[in-house]
């Protein structure tokens, strides 16, 4: 299990996707809106699939626990997931608190 430490609020993050998913597994984010409850969301992946299926994967299950009236959350570059807010939404925090996907690896960059 990886644990990362809080890393600042910001109005949007990238998820860098880089490889091909080795086995089933698991990444699971803690989202923090700035003044308001975190909550986790885990991202099933399963084996075999490219970087390109496992951001569209993480983009769908994002996208079924923020709210779009806050937040988008859309695929750029193939590879890659961007998260952000929407005028008037809070700033927010985003990690990642376990990932048990080998092969793949994931990256978040504040923007």
């Amino acid at each position: 299990m990886t644990t990362a430490s809080f890393a600042g609020y910001s109005n949007k993050w990238r998820i860098e996707v880089s490889e091909r998913a080795r086995n089933d597994g698991i990444l699971l984010f803690r989202f923090t809106p700035k003044g308001e409850d975190d909550f986790q969301i885990e991202v099933p992946i399963a084996e075999g699939i490219s970087e390109n299926s496992v951001a569209h994967q993480i983009r769908s299950t994002f996208r079924k626990h923020l709210s779009r009236d806050k937040f988008t959350v859309e695929v750029d570059d193939g590879e890659d997931v961007l998260v952000k807010r929407k005028r008037g939404s809070p700033v927010f925090d985003l990690d990642i608190l376990e990932d048990t996907v080998k092969g793949t690896r994931i990256n978040l960059d504040k923007e």
